[in-house]
């Protein structure tokens, strides 16, 4: 059974985990948070709130945190017997910028800001309303985007980027619930301005953004990139 922690957070207790295919050993995790965004999913930023209200909770226990989404990979990395962070329902493509929004106002259109939790097949969706699609990605649409990128997925086209590398920027959760959006000093996205008003620390840093994209959830919980 469930337990309402706060609007958009649901906590379950001793929940059985393994991997999409089922084909690695199940793990009881103590605690399974589901994070969900506030308002019938219109408000992200309460899903925002959730996940620092997980980091925090993990802390405060001493717990092992790790994220999951369609656990689609092969690997138990994403397995735990401490607590766990379901981000599957922050799944929505977010218009949040205008173009005053951005370093380069020319840019706005051409950027999306896709929550941890959205499908990849979904964020191609919504591209294509666009007339814009990913350049590459992997054999399925099912996995997250954030769980993708994360991973280092990379589909067979050795010619174009895989999805870390069509990342500019990611909103991580990092130590006591801390909001930090980093984004390379050689590109940057958008300005300080709207990365203060939002409540995040803006770093700019082409090492730790490459390092981000690609680590595993070692940094801390992703919310969108």
């Amino acid at each position: 059974m469930s337990t309402i922690v706060q609007p958009g957070l649901l906590r379950s207790d001793d929940v059985s985990l393994t991997n999409f295919s089922e084909n690695v050993p199940r793990v009881t995790a103590q605690r399974v948070y589901d994070v969900r965004n506030g308002a019938q999913q219109d408000d992200w930023r309460q899903g925002v709130k959730n996940l620092q209200r997980v980091v925090r909770d993990a802390e405060a226990d001493g717990q092992p945190l790790r994220a999951m989404g369609t656990a689609w990979s092969f690997s138990p990395c994403a397995m735990t017997d401490g607590y766990a962070v379901n981000v599957l329902p922050l799944s929505r493509v977010l218009q949040v910028w205008s173009a005053g929004d951005l370093e380069d106002p020319s840019e706005l259109g051409a950027v999306v800001l896709a929550q941890a939790g959205a499908r990849v097949g979904a964020v191609n969706d919504f591209l294509m309303s666009k007339a814009r699609s990913l350049r590459t990605m992997g054999g399925r649409g099912g996995q997250t985007i954030g769980g993708a990128a994360l991973t280092g997925s990379h589909g067979s086209q050795i010619d174009q980027r895989p999805i870390p590398d069509q990342i500019r920027g990611v909103h991580l959760i990092g130590r006591g619930g801390e909001s930090l959006w980093i984004e390379a000093a050689s590109r940057p996205l958008v300005t300080a301005a709207w990365a203060q008003r939002e409540g995040m620390e803006l770093v700019r840093d082409d090492d730790l953004l490459n390092a981000v994209v690609v680590s595993v959830g070692c940094f801390g919980l992703v919310h969108a990139v």
